[in-house]
């Protein structure tokens, strides 16, 4: 039965008490200074902050399991807050675990004992490129939609750099060709004079290429960053039940869906997409693919 308590607080320090109000002294007689958050005077109106706890279904051997948050303005945003964890908790969240989505995705592929080596460096590269970046410092309990959408955003910026940075490059590339190709044709009848002008152009081409390509990365494919709108038939790891559904459509928030062709290994926290292109969505999915 939901049933949380309420309770005000604050982080004043104080004299401590006991249970029979009587000073807590220290080893030279003084009062204990401490924490006084519960029994401040000055508790009330404009005074510190709300708190709750419920408890939870007992865990393994029948250990009690109590959720607490505090922390909150409003006694109705406690409210809330209260009522959302106890529906994560309902619907089989560990809403006490203390595990970021960056342990969460280090210890699956580490499980991951019979993976094919190709696959499990795919794995590892989505794992260290973009999920490790973006969510590995949240809880798994706290994801939301919200960081979905912004680590698919962080990508898609990157992508805008990335492909400018490629389109130097090229240009660079196209440069250097040009230069070798020069130099190769006044290699045969030209003067030594115009023969090392051109060799030297070269090489300042070949120069500038070699120092444009620091940095070069690859830039992420449709397929990996598909959006999908249609509700998942089944829930990737690491997403709260909280952050699977979208506040806009009711559809799951990391769905996982899985191409009509030929699959690779599965086991991925993310399925392998579609391969049609990018289309913004409160819904997305992870591929398990990257050009």
């Amino acid at each position: 039965m939901f049933s949380p308590s309420y309770y005000r607080r604050c982080q004043c320090k104080g004299p401590l008490k006991d249970e029979a109000g009587n000073p807590i002294l220290d080893a030279e007689g003084a009062p204990k200074i401490g924490d006084i958050g519960l029994t401040c005077p000055k508790l009330g109106k404009g005074h510190g902050t709300w708190y709750f706890y419920f408890e939870a279904e007992r865990g393994e051997g029948n250990k009690r399991a109590r959720v607490r948050r505090g922390g909150f303005a409003k006694l109705d945003d406690a409210k809330a807050k209260a009522k959302e964890l106890y529906d994560a908790a309902t619907a089989g969240t560990d809403v006490l675990s203390d595990e970021t989505c960056g342990d969460f995705f280090l210890r699956w592929i580490k499980a991951k004992k019979s993976l094919a080596r190709t696959t499990r460096h795919g794995y590892e590269e989505h794992i260290n490129l973009y999920l490790l970046p973006h969510l590995g410092h949240i809880k798994r309990r706290d994801l939301k939609v919200r960081h979905l959408d912004k680590m698919y955003d962080a990508i898609e910026k990157e992508n805008s750099a990335r492909i400018l940075h490629r389109l130097r490059v090229d240009q660079l590339q196209k440069d250097r060709d040009d230069a070798h190709q020069t130099w190769v044709r006044t290699a045969g009848y030209a003067k030594r004079e115009e023969r090392r002008f051109t060799r030297r152009a070269f090489l300042d081409a070949n120069a500038a290429l070699r120092e444009g390509k620091q940095g070069l990365r690859k830039v992420t494919s449709a397929a990996t960053m598909h959006r999908t709108t249609t509700p998942s038939a089944r829930r990737c790891p690491g997403a709260s039940s909280a952050s699977r559904r979208s506040p806009r459509t009711g559809h799951s928030s990391w769905s996982c869906r899985r191409s009509p062709g030929p699959s690779r290994s599965s086991g991925h926290p993310s399925a392998s997409s579609t391969g049609s292109a990018p289309a913004r969505s409160p819904a997305r999915s992870w591929s398990g693919r990257r050009s």
